[in-house]
């Protein structure tokens, strides 16, 4: 999964939670707060993976940092 995939996920996710309708109307308000739920989740992530990065070898704590910070920008730029 690329991080635009991942980011457009988390918010769908947060979007829907209510009832799970796909195709039901959405508002302004009500995206914004799925962005912020998401990147919230987001930032929980990047703080697990910077206390327990050093538990990883270098390349892999540094692809997992990189990967939710790309998913962080996708989100922001949504």
């Amino acid at each position: 999964m690329t991080p635009k995939e991942k980011a457009k996920q988390l918010v769908d996710d947060f979007t829907y939670i209510d009832n799970g309708e796909m195709f039901q109307i959405i508002g302004v308000k009500q995206r914004i707060r799925a962005k912020q739920c998401a990147l919230i989740a987001v930032n929980e992530i990047l703080d697990v993976l910077d206390a327990e990065s050093w538990g990883m070898e270098m390349d892999t704590a540094f692809d997992n940092q990189r990967f939710w910070k790309d998913v962080k920008k996708e989100i922001e730029l949504m």
